[in-house]
Protein backbone atom coordinates (compact mmCIF):
# COMPACT_ATOMS: atom_id res chain seq x y z
CA UNK A 1 0.00 0.00 0.00
CA UNK A 2 2.74 2.30 1.28
CA UNK A 3 4.88 1.56 -2.27
CA UNK A 4 1.73 2.33 -4.67
CA UNK A 5 0.78 5.61 -2.55
CA UNK A 6 4.74 6.73 -3.22
CA UNK A 7 4.23 6.04 -6.70
CA UNK A 8 1.01 8.22 -6.67
CA UNK A 9 3.10 10.84 -5.26
CA UNK A 10 5.92 10.56 -7.76
CA UNK A 11 3.68 10.36 -10.56
CA UNK A 12 1.90 13.58 -9.58
CA UNK A 13 4.74 15.27 -8.63
CA UNK A 14 6.83 14.11 -12.08
CA UNK A 15 3.24 15.33 -13.66
CA UNK A 16 3.25 18.73 -12.20
CA UNK A 17 7.10 19.36 -12.62
CA UNK A 18 6.83 18.66 -16.41
CA UNK A 19 3.89 20.85 -16.52
CA UNK A 20 5.32 23.47 -14.77
CA UNK A 21 8.43 23.21 -17.57
CA UNK A 22 5.73 23.30 -20.35
CA UNK A 23 4.59 26.15 -18.95
CA UNK A 24 7.93 28.21 -18.62
CA UNK A 25 9.33 26.65 -22.14
CA UNK A 26 5.90 28.37 -23.89
CA UNK A 27 6.26 31.71 -21.63
CA UNK A 28 9.74 31.87 -23.05
CA UNK A 29 8.79 31.17 -26.75
CA UNK A 30 5.86 34.11 -26.04
CA UNK A 31 8.77 36.26 -24.78
CA UNK A 32 10.93 35.77 -26.97
CA UNK A 33 10.14 38.17 -30.88
CA UNK A 34 12.56 37.95 -33.64
CA UNK A 35 11.17 41.06 -35.44
CA UNK A 36 11.85 43.06 -31.74
CA UNK A 37 13.39 46.30 -31.41
CA UNK A 38 17.14 46.02 -31.70
CA UNK A 39 16.62 42.19 -32.20
CA UNK A 40 19.80 40.55 -34.93
CA UNK A 41 19.86 38.10 -37.48
CA UNK A 42 22.77 36.85 -39.11
CA UNK A 43 21.44 34.85 -42.37
CA UNK A 44 22.78 32.27 -44.66
CA UNK A 45 20.94 31.81 -47.98
CA UNK A 46 20.99 30.06 -51.39
CA UNK A 47 19.24 29.46 -54.07
CA UNK A 48 18.40 30.72 -57.96
CA UNK A 49 20.05 33.43 -59.67
CA UNK A 50 19.85 34.60 -63.22
CA UNK A 51 20.63 37.53 -65.83
CA UNK A 52 17.83 38.78 -68.32
CA UNK A 53 19.73 40.95 -70.69
CA UNK A 54 19.78 39.69 -74.22
CA UNK A 55 22.64 36.85 -74.67
CA UNK A 56 22.72 36.26 -71.20
CA UNK A 57 23.85 33.06 -70.01
CA UNK A 58 20.91 30.34 -68.66
CA UNK A 59 20.05 30.78 -65.32
CA UNK A 60 21.88 29.07 -62.71
CA UNK A 61 22.51 29.30 -58.78
CA UNK A 62 23.62 31.95 -56.24
CA UNK A 63 24.59 31.73 -52.01
CA UNK A 64 24.79 34.47 -50.04
CA UNK A 65 25.20 36.07 -45.92
CA UNK A 66 24.18 39.15 -43.95
CA UNK A 67 23.50 40.69 -41.05
CA UNK A 68 20.29 42.39 -39.81
CA UNK A 69 19.47 44.82 -37.28
CA UNK A 70 15.87 45.69 -36.36
CA UNK A 71 15.50 49.80 -35.55
CA UNK A 72 11.66 48.41 -34.40
CA UNK A 73 9.53 45.99 -34.48
CA UNK A 74 9.02 46.88 -38.19
CA UNK A 75 12.33 48.68 -39.88
CA UNK A 76 15.16 46.96 -40.24
CA UNK A 77 18.74 47.55 -42.22
CA UNK A 78 20.92 44.82 -43.33
CA UNK A 79 24.44 44.20 -45.02
CA UNK A 80 24.34 41.34 -47.75
CA UNK A 81 27.19 39.83 -49.73
CA UNK A 82 26.51 36.99 -52.63
CA UNK A 83 28.02 35.28 -55.16
CA UNK A 84 26.03 34.53 -58.09
CA UNK A 85 26.68 32.02 -60.73
CA UNK A 86 24.15 33.75 -63.47
CA UNK A 87 24.94 31.23 -66.15
CA UNK A 88 27.31 29.18 -67.67
CA UNK A 89 28.10 26.90 -71.00
CA UNK A 90 30.66 24.61 -70.85
CA UNK A 91 33.94 25.83 -69.59
CA UNK A 92 32.16 29.69 -69.89
CA UNK A 93 30.84 31.18 -67.27
CA UNK A 94 29.69 34.42 -65.98
CA UNK A 95 30.05 35.35 -62.42
CA UNK A 96 28.31 38.05 -60.36
CA UNK A 97 29.74 39.54 -56.68
CA UNK A 98 27.30 41.74 -55.26
CA UNK A 99 28.11 43.68 -51.90
CA UNK A 100 25.16 45.49 -50.55
CA UNK A 101 22.72 47.49 -47.90
CA UNK A 102 19.32 47.23 -47.59
CA UNK A 103 16.23 48.82 -46.07
CA UNK A 104 12.81 46.85 -45.41
CA UNK A 105 9.44 47.09 -43.99
CA UNK A 106 7.85 43.62 -42.14
CA UNK A 107 4.42 43.33 -41.81
CA UNK A 108 2.91 42.10 -38.97
CA UNK A 109 0.17 39.22 -40.04
CA UNK A 110 -1.97 37.02 -37.51
CA UNK A 111 0.59 34.11 -38.15
CA UNK A 112 4.09 33.32 -37.36
CA UNK A 113 4.57 34.19 -41.01
CA UNK A 114 6.01 38.15 -41.72
CA UNK A 115 6.29 39.29 -45.00
CA UNK A 116 8.75 41.88 -46.01
CA UNK A 117 9.50 44.59 -48.63
CA UNK A 118 12.31 46.74 -49.49
CA UNK A 119 14.98 48.73 -51.26
CA UNK A 120 18.50 47.99 -51.37
CA UNK A 121 21.78 49.51 -53.03
CA UNK A 122 25.31 48.95 -53.89
CA UNK A 123 28.83 47.85 -56.06
CA UNK A 124 28.03 44.82 -58.08
CA UNK A 125 31.25 42.95 -59.35
CA UNK A 126 30.52 41.29 -62.72
CA UNK A 127 33.32 38.80 -64.66
CA UNK A 128 32.67 36.79 -67.77
CA UNK A 129 35.25 33.95 -67.11
CA UNK A 130 36.94 31.53 -69.76
CA UNK A 131 35.18 32.93 -72.91
CA UNK A 132 38.01 33.80 -74.35
CA UNK A 133 37.05 37.52 -74.08
CA UNK A 134 37.01 37.51 -70.66
CA UNK A 135 36.09 41.02 -69.18
CA UNK A 136 35.32 42.36 -64.87
CA UNK A 137 34.02 44.95 -63.92
CA UNK A 138 32.37 46.82 -60.89
CA UNK A 139 28.83 48.33 -61.26
CA UNK A 140 26.60 50.42 -59.32
CA UNK A 141 22.99 49.08 -59.12
CA UNK A 142 19.54 48.92 -56.68
CA UNK A 143 16.95 46.80 -56.53
CA UNK A 144 13.65 45.74 -54.65
CA UNK A 145 13.23 42.98 -52.73
CA UNK A 146 10.49 41.06 -50.63
CA UNK A 147 10.25 37.98 -49.08
CA UNK A 148 8.92 36.68 -45.74
CA UNK A 149 10.34 34.65 -42.57
CA UNK A 150 8.69 32.26 -40.27
CA UNK A 151 10.40 31.29 -37.11
CA UNK A 152 11.52 26.94 -37.02
CA UNK A 153 12.29 26.90 -33.14
CA UNK A 154 14.79 27.92 -30.84
CA UNK A 155 16.16 31.39 -32.51
CA UNK A 156 16.06 30.37 -35.89
CA UNK A 157 14.44 31.59 -39.18
CA UNK A 158 13.08 29.72 -42.46
CA UNK A 159 12.52 32.28 -44.97
CA UNK A 160 12.20 33.04 -48.88
CA UNK A 161 14.26 36.30 -50.48
CA UNK A 162 12.77 37.09 -53.56
CA UNK A 163 15.66 40.28 -55.57
CA UNK A 164 15.27 42.20 -58.64
CA UNK A 165 18.43 43.71 -59.86
CA UNK A 166 19.19 46.80 -61.90
CA UNK A 167 22.69 47.65 -63.04
CA UNK A 168 24.39 50.54 -65.01
CA UNK A 169 23.94 48.82 -68.26
CA UNK A 170 26.83 48.22 -70.38
CA UNK A 171 27.02 46.64 -73.79
CA UNK A 172 30.08 44.03 -73.92
CA UNK A 173 31.70 42.03 -76.76
CA UNK A 174 31.35 37.94 -76.20
CA UNK A 175 31.33 35.21 -78.03
CA UNK A 176 29.99 32.84 -75.99
CA UNK A 177 27.07 34.58 -74.44
CA UNK A 178 26.67 37.38 -76.61
CA UNK A 179 24.02 37.64 -79.83
CA UNK A 180 24.99 39.56 -83.08
CA UNK A 181 22.56 42.57 -84.11
CA UNK A 182 22.88 41.06 -87.86
CA UNK A 183 25.17 38.62 -89.89
CA UNK A 184 28.82 39.22 -89.12
CA UNK A 185 28.54 41.51 -86.74
CA UNK A 186 30.61 40.69 -83.21
CA UNK A 187 28.07 39.30 -80.63
CA UNK A 188 27.30 41.32 -77.78
CA UNK A 189 25.65 40.71 -74.69
CA UNK A 190 23.85 43.71 -73.06
CA UNK A 191 23.59 42.92 -68.71
CA UNK A 192 20.69 45.69 -66.79
CA UNK A 193 18.68 43.42 -64.96
CA UNK A 194 19.04 40.19 -62.70
CA UNK A 195 16.98 38.23 -60.02
CA UNK A 196 17.12 35.61 -57.76
CA UNK A 197 15.35 33.42 -55.55
CA UNK A 198 17.15 32.12 -52.15
CA UNK A 199 15.83 30.14 -49.18
CA UNK A 200 17.18 31.91 -46.24
CA UNK A 201 18.23 30.56 -43.14
CA UNK A 202 18.29 33.09 -39.94
CA UNK A 203 19.70 32.63 -36.33
CA UNK A 204 18.64 35.54 -34.35
CA UNK A 205 20.69 37.49 -31.34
Amino acid sequence: MMRSSRAVVVACLGACLASALIAYSESAAAEFDPWAKHAQWFSLRGGYAKSTGEGAADGNAGFGFGYTRFWNSRWASSAFGHFELLGSYQAASEIEVPWTLELTRHVKWNSSFRPYLGLGAGAFYHQFYRTGQDVASVRGGGYLVGGGNVPIGGRSLLGLDVRVIHEAKESLENGIFGVASQPGATPEVQNGTQFSVKLNYSWVY
